[in-house]
């Protein structure tokens, strides 16, 4: 009886427990595995309201190409790019003309000279230059069509066959190394190197050039050596000694190399 009764008075006690209470739901599972639920105090006789816990929507990100503003900036951007390009490749080619122009007209002396100490170029840059002004002349058409590259994309161009280039400027995009595609206009200058390397690579290997033109290269090599030399001779104070030990010993190199490949005598000089 004790038992019993002890019993009935902890059940009465829940009940006045659970009477002062408001069963709440906590959630929901994503799943539907099922809702948690628990107790929650009454607050005068009314349930105290539970602030409503909304799930968080996943950020979805829009396309910039869905954005009109964004696409709309991107046009002015290549507008902008292609006439700045155009106008610097146009005065590329004017300086190409004029540099070619200067070489022809000097001593291969004085035109090292005039390089180093006339203008802010370093001769590979005026070598470009001349290349660049060379393209225009021979395929102005070609020039015009692809100047809004801006010349950096054109020296890389200038010395694939115009198959290729054909190709590589056309509308579709152009597969990347990284198995990306892209249109040349919105390459970097490093993609479209990538791109001509490989080019390069899978052109048909060239005839070896005729030993002629070899010997008469090997004769202008020589002729502007000494031209060189010379202007070197008149400024030796200004010359490091070791500098031009090593000069000497590289000439001598390759002396002996052809004297060793063409079983020559050696000089009695």
């Amino acid at each position: 009886m004790h038992a019993q009764a002890e019993e009935e008075r902890d059940e009465g006690d829940r009940d006045a427990e659970l009477r002062g209470h408001e069963v709440v739901a906590l959630y929901t599972s994503r799943q539907g595995a099922g809702t948690a639920f628990a107790l929650r105090p009454r607050r005068g006789g009314i349930v105290a309201p539970v602030p409503a816990r909304v799930p968080a929507k996943p950020d979805v990100v829009t396309p910039w190409e869905k954005v009109p503003s964004v696409v709309l900036l991107t046009r002015q951007i290549l507008k902008l790019q292609s006439i700045t390009a155009t106008r610097v490749v146009e005065s590329v080619v004017v300086i190409g003309e004029a540099v070619a122009e200067i070489k022809e007209s000097l001593p291969h002396g004085e035109w090292l000279r005039w390089c180093a100490e006339a203008v802010p170029f370093s001769r590979q840059t005026m070598a470009n230059y001349m290349a660049l002004a060379r393209w225009a002349e021979e395929r102005p058409r070609e020039v015009e069509k692809l100047a809004h590259l801006g010349p950096s994309k054109l020296y890389l161009l200038l010395v694939l066959p115009a198959a290729v280039r054909r190709r590589l400027t056309g509308r579709k995009p152009v597969p990347l190394p990284d198995g990306r595609q892209k249109r040349i206009e919105t390459m970097t200058v490093a993609e479209l190197a990538a791109v001509t390397a490989l080019e390069a690579k899978a052109l048909p290997g060239r005839a070896p050039m005729p030993v002629g033109r070899l010997v008469g290269r090997m004769r202008r090599s020589i002729a502007g050596l000494d031209a060189s030399a010379e202007a070197l001779l008149e400024r030796t104070e200004e010359v490091d000694v070791d500098e031009a030990r090593a000069l000497h010993d590289a000439l001598l190199q390759v002396a002996e190399s052809l004297r060793v490949s063409f079983s020559l005598p050696k000089s009695r000089r």
